[in-house]
């Protein structure tokens, strides 16, 4: 008897290809196309607009733990700082101090930014970002910067402010105030939505940042005030003495100094230092909007202190003007304490967006106390400053003095990130469970279920070709090549086209 025996035919669409030749298709194609995109990212990245190119761009405010970046742009835009201590590694980035307390992400023309938390005498790198995520760098590397000493003792406590309105009367909310001082940093502040603005120049650090700067009541300062617009521009020269306050700050007009103004001191816009950057190149194709991790840090206030400890820190309600340090207060509503001569009449003022303008006298002993709250007032995240002045019942003299606090920002809260929210929709102990319950149900039968289930097992063999399993399958391997293939050819594309902006940019 003879037999013939013959295969079964099938057609291309029915042929079995090892799904693990797609699979490796796929993983070449999604390395070489990672790759390709990473040098063409030129073609996906944001590119800046010449209304948001940051310009006047000035470094102020250099401490030991942190820094700000202030610069202008010709509309309002969302800026921000990434920043790190490698070049290679700028994982870290804030925005403008008015988001920062707010915590929104509101646009402005004129950005005051201020990256925080830092360590001492090290060197950060850092890019430039405007609108949704285009940066800018030095010549394709970030700007360095260096931050101060934690050495010395700081000078004096005192705190030059004052108020700036706009042409028409109005506060000048979102202007800056530029300070320079010989032998000091440069140093700034915001105008609030009241028209005031304070720099304590406790925090004035000596140019290189070796420790404090040396100030005292004769000091010259001049000041350079920026508005939204490039017109608004006053600048003052005086001594600190007579800057508690500076009075008579308008746009559009010229206040009259008690020096004359000081061509040495004025702030240069042009000098290309570590710490004053004068030119910007256009966004970098290297560095992305946004970390690796997709993380935005940095955004916490300088008075919040954020540990691993879960025990809370103790609460500080109390702000005490004579004390030699300024007070960080984690209260909106503190009790400002002092002392002054007994039974005299003392005058308090406080300045903030909520200003508060107080009488009161001191007790027998010489103290006082002023109950923010007890004033139905709250005051805002950040610093403040309190002036409070009284008359000398022996000298006939009116003694003013000065002192600066921080209210926290304890409504900013770092939640450890749970994996799976608040509960884990896979409970591996459910399914154990179930699994057990289901076993030691069919055992509860005398174990029929579990010989009925061997016996099929046994009994249990394919009769036909088409029943015999056989791995592959020509769907799924194609969708894998196909996806491979994309990768390859988009990565391509990608680089060629960012090949050719190189050179039309450098043509031009």
């Amino acid at each position: 008897m003879k037999l013939n025996l013959q295969l079964p035919k099938t057609s291309i669409a029915t042929k079995r290809i090892p799904t693990l030749i797609g699979i490796g298709v796929l993983v070449i194609g999604l390395i070489a196309g990672t790759v390709l995109f990473g040098n063409g990212t030129g073609v996906f990245a944001p590119r800046a607009s010449a209304e948001t190119t940051p310009k006047n761009i000035r470094i102020t405010n250099v401490t030991d733990t942190s820094f700000t970046v202030s610069f202008m742009t010709d509309v309002p835009t969302i800026g921000f700082v990434k920043y790190g201590d490698s070049a290679k590694s700028l994982k870290l980035q804030t925005s403008d101090d008015r988001n920062q307390l707010s915590g929104s992400t509101a646009e402005f023309s004129l950005q005051h930014i201020t990256v925080r938390g830092l360590s001492q005498n090290t060197t950060y790198y850092y890019v430039l970002g405007t609108g949704s995520g285009a940066t800018f760098d030095n010549a394709g590397q970030p700007f360095s910067i260096t931050t101060a000493k934690r050495s010395g003792a700081p000078a004096a406590a005192k705190t030059i402010y004052g108020s700036v309105t706009t042409e028409s009367g109005a506060p000048a909310d979102g202007a800056i105030v530029y300070i320079k001082i010989a032998d000091a940093g440069d140093m700034s502040s915001l105008v609030k939505s009241s028209g005031s603005w304070a720099i304590p120049l406790s925090n004035a650090r000596t140019p290189d940042g070796s420790g404090y700067a040396k100030i005292d009541d004769t000091t010259r300062v001049a000041l350079d005030i920026r508005g939204k617009t490039a017109s608004q521009k006053l600048e003052f020269t005086t001594v600190v003495k007579e800057a508690q306050p500076v009075v008579g700050l308008t746009f559009g007009s010229q206040p009259t100094a008690s020096e004359p103004p000081a061509a040495a001191l004025a702030l240069a816009e042009t000098k290309v230092t570590t710490n004053d950057i004068a030119t910007v190149v256009p966004p970098t194709t290297t560095e992305k909007s946004a970390s690796a991790s997709g993380k935005l840090t940095g955004l916490l206030d300088e008075s919040v202190s954020v540990t691993e400890s879960s025990t809370p820190a103790a609460e500080i309600t109390h702000v005490d003007v004579d004390a030699s340090e300024s007070a960080t207060v984690t209260t909106s509503q503190p009790k400002i304490i002092g002392k002054a001569p007994a039974n005299t009449v003392i005058t308090i003022e406080i300045h903030s967006e909520t200003a508060i303008n107080h009488q009161l006298s001191s007790n027998d002993n010489g103290e006082f106390e002023i109950d923010v709250a007890a004033l139905g007032k709250t005051l805002e995240p950040g610093e403040h400053t309190i002036t409070y002045s009284y008359t000398d019942p022996e000298s006939g003299e009116i003694i003013t003095k000065t002192k600066t606090f921080t209210v926290a920002n304890t409504s900013t809260q770092l939640a450890q990130a749970q994996p799976y929210g608040t509960q884990n929709p896979y409970p591996i102990g459910g399914a154990t469970s179930s699994a057990s319950t289901a076993t030691g149900s069919a055992d509860s039968k005398g174990g029929s279920a579990s010989d009925s289930a061997t016996t099929s097992a046994r009994s249990s063999m394919p009769s036909t070709t088409s029943g015999v399993p056989v791995s592959g399958s020509v769907g799924t391997t194609l969708a894998l090549i196909v996806g491979g293939l994309f990768f390859i050819i988009s990565g391509s594309w990608s680089f060629w086209i960012a090949s050719q902006l190189a050179k039309e940019e450098s043509t031009a």
